[in-house]
């Protein structure tokens, strides 16, 4: 199989489905986009480290129906709550909204609906902003998601309003019972001086494999601030791609932290437009690869006006024959002037065989800016494990200490001290436990 066949595979499953969440001239204009172009190669600029052929051979019947056997149990989705979190929790498994399992208040500050709901309930704010990014043409993935989501999370906040409580949206994928395509699409809207969070969080269930599409377009109306967190732990045959558009108006703030904790095939995408003076940009992202994962990280970040700050911060640790991707592109207009930016990517690699690669970029059109990005790719420190041995800390235990420490600025990003709480303990189980990080035979030099 190549490329071209598994285009063409997909295609022919979509072809069976005729429930899409946005309207029939976007959703052609996609398909025909998707028609037109190629899947993404290692020859294309931004995919270069990064192939497709874990998906070869893969017979991803779809998840068209609503088969019982493919749901959980109401225990087996809980075991996912975010615990001690108070939170708006809506629950997708396979892709299907699953209101039953879902616990989410109407209020006055914040509209929270399943994307269908909000297209029959809500249609006059879900055509003005549908497709507003024109995500469909970034990407041929995007291209697929506009064409062919069925379901999702629709996020609409009030002006001058303030939602405590986060919205977590847990994706849950069953592939216990065949081999799974999950398509999903989320639209989150933060109206004007209006602050909220939203926290995604995907699990996979089952030795089948799951290839998920997930995007987002995401608008943060003036002075707004919104949050957003990405928590990605699912099973060695999950396959995600996972992309966000993301525009911003004048004064406006946006901060996303992308945790990828296991997985075995993960590409994230996001693409932040600054179209509105006194914007402030936060990306952050940690990611642990072990055995033959594969983790790709790609970000822009676009300053189209001027005195906007931007700030990006990812780190990885790879072990044994994974590999991790990093690449990061600003891009500052010539009437961006008076921009701040910066762009910092460190990785640890703990074996020989594992492979990384980072491609920070600065492309600058201005002429007074503060702008500067940089790379590092590095072992453990051998004299820092030594001083800790040397004070009766075992090696094994500094190595993981000193892991910890290096992955804990990006885990400190996170706003709510129960889910920072629960992430430290899921860092430091792939780290100290049983199905750690690395294990002793492997961490010498």
């Amino acid at each position: 199989m190549d490329n071209k066949t598994l285009k063409n595979s997909l295609l022919n499953i979509f072809e069976e489905r005729h429930a899409f969440v946005g309207d029939e001239p976007n959703r052609t204009k996609a398909v025909e986009f998707f028609k037109k172009n190629e899947l993404p190669s290692q020859k294309d600029e931004n995919w270069r480290q990064t192939n497709l052929k874990l998906l070869y051979g893969v017979d991803f019947t779809g998840s068209t129906s609503t088969d019982k056997q493919d749901w959980l149990s109401e225990e087996e989705i809980r075991k996912h709550y975010i615990s001690g979190l108070d939170a708006h929790t809506l629950v997708f498994v396979n892709g299907h909204f699953m209101p039953q399992y879902s616990c989410f208040s109407p209020s006055k500050s914040i509209y929270i609906a399943s994307m269908k709901d909000a297209k029959l309930n809500h249609a006059d704010v879900f055509v003005d902003y549908f497709e507003s990014t024109g995500f469909q043409t970034d990407s041929i993935f995007a291209a697929m998601n506009t064409g062919f989501a069925n379901e999702g999370a629709f996020i609409q906040s009030a002006p001058n309003s303030e939602t405590e409580k986060p919205i977590h949206l847990l994706y849950l994928s069953n592939g216990s019972f065949g081999d799974k395509l999950v398509v999903n699409r989320n639209l989150i809207i933060a109206g004007e001086n209006s602050k909220f969070s939203v926290i995604e969080s995907y699990h996979s269930i089952g030795a089948g494999s799951c290839l998920s599409n997930l995007a987002s377009e995401i608008i943060v109306k003036e002075n707004a601030s919104l949050d957003l967190l990405i928590l990605q732990q699912e099973e060695a045959e999950a396959v995600q791609l996972n992309m966000a558009h993301v525009i911003q108006k004048k004064g406006s703030r946006f901060s996303s932290t992308t945790l990828t904790l296991s997985g075995g095939f993960v590409r994230n995408e996001i693409t932040v437009d600054l179209k509105g003076e006194h914007c402030e940009t936060a990306l952050n992202g940690l990611y642990l690869a072990k055995d033959s994962q594969h983790v790709d990280n790609y970000t822009y970040i676009h300053h189209l006006m001027p005195n906007c700050n931007s700030s990006e911060l990812y780190k990885g640790i790879a072990n044994d024959k994974s590999s991790t991707t990093f690449t990061g592109k600003v891009l500052v207009e010539k009437n961006a002037q008076k921009t701040s930016s910066s762009q910092s990517n460190k990785n640890i690699s703990l074996s020989k065989t594992a492979k990384i690669n980072s491609k920070p970029q600065l492309v600058i059109h201005a002429d007074d800016v503060a702008c500067s990005h940089g790379s590092t790719t590095g072992q453990l420190d051998q004299n820092a494990i030594f001083y800790m041995q040397a004070r009766g800390i075992g090696k094994e235990t500094a190595r993981a200490l000193l892991l910890f420490s290096f992955a804990n600025e990006v885990v400190e990003k996170i706003s709510y001290a129960p889910l920072q709480s629960i992430i430290r303990k899921t860092i430091e189980q792939r780290l100290y436990g049983s199905n750690n990080l690395f294990s002793a035979d492997e961490i010498d030099e």
